[in-house]
């Protein structure tokens, strides 16, 4: 009888095992970070995010290479990251940066700090945003694209609007004129 009961304890504490181990390589969490682009005036403009992790073997998103994940943007646009996935508690920092040519970005560079915490075997998020001063914000970046210059030569030769098709016309009077000049000439020759 005590070796039966010594049986059933020793089987309980190697299922009890088992399972705990299982629970713990099947928990896991993943955390989508929404991204925000508002292009200000409407112009085209495209923006390069940069996620960059700040402690060392932070999880990353699909597609990340040594701690760095790129994504480009165009126009304007409500998106996410690709999901992180968490496999325990730990607290985490990454640097989202964005970068464009021919405007300007509010803000620039934004931090992110990722908490994990686990609570009745379940784990949980707890994601802050912060500018360079601390404070905390959302991932929402505000894109101002300056206005292309028009391409060269643009309505000084065409008749396009603006000072050139003035330009135009006054070119073709002087013609007109220069013609009744020569005609003028022509009759008091004869």
């Amino acid at each position: 009888m005590r070796k039966g009961l010594l049986y059933c304890v020793t089987a309980g504490f190697l299922m009890l095992l088992l399972c705990l181990s299982v629970r713990a390589e099947g928990t896991a969490l993943t955390v989508s970070l929404p991204l925000r682009q508002h292009v200000t005036n409407g112009l085209p403009v495209r923006v390069l995010y940069t996620l960059t992790a700040d402690t060392p073997d932070a999880p990353m998103p699909e597609g990340s290479a040594n701690g760095v994940f790129r994504m480009l943007l165009q126009n304007e646009q409500d998106t996410a990251l690709p999901p992180i996935t968490y496999t325990a508690p730990g607290v985490w920092t990454y640097t989202l940066r964005a970068e464009t040519t021919g405007g300007t970005l509010s803000p620039e560079r934004l931090r992110i700090q990722v908490e994990i915490v686990e609570t009745a075997g379940e784990l949980l998020p707890m994601v802050v945003a912060l500018l360079e001063n601390g404070e905390k914000t959302e991932l929402l970046f505000l894109v101002t694209p300056e206005q292309p210059p028009p391409p060269p030569g643009y309505g000084t030769e065409t008749g396009g609007p603006g000072v050139g098709g003035t330009t135009a016309c006054g070119v073709g009077l002087c013609l007109v004129a220069l013609a009744a000049l020569a005609l003028r000439g022509r009759k008091q020759r004869t």
